[in-house]
């Protein structure tokens, strides 16, 4: 159904999610942004993976599948 894919910006921390691939490369601070691979880092086996879910015109994004306060010492980037 769905074909995820999330880009960062090395430069300035940008996060994007791309919901229709059209082709494009994605481009932020006039450097190629680079794809976000899950499960490549340790902390984001399972527990930090997105997961879309789609409800007539509506589409939420929900990170993580344990939640947990948005405080520093969790941050993954």
């Amino acid at each position: 159904m769905f074909n995820n894919k999330f880009y960062i910006c090395e430069h300035c921390g940008n996060l994007i999610g791309m919901i229709n691939d059209a082709g494009v490369p994605m481009m932020c601070c006039g450097q190629k942004m680079t794809k976000l691979e899950a499960g490549t880092v340790e902390a984001s086996k399972e527990k930090h993976i997105p997961v879309v879910s789609v409800t007539g015109n509506t589409v939420t994004v929900k990170v993580g599948s344990v939640e947990h306060p948005m405080v520093e010492e969790h941050s993954i980037l």
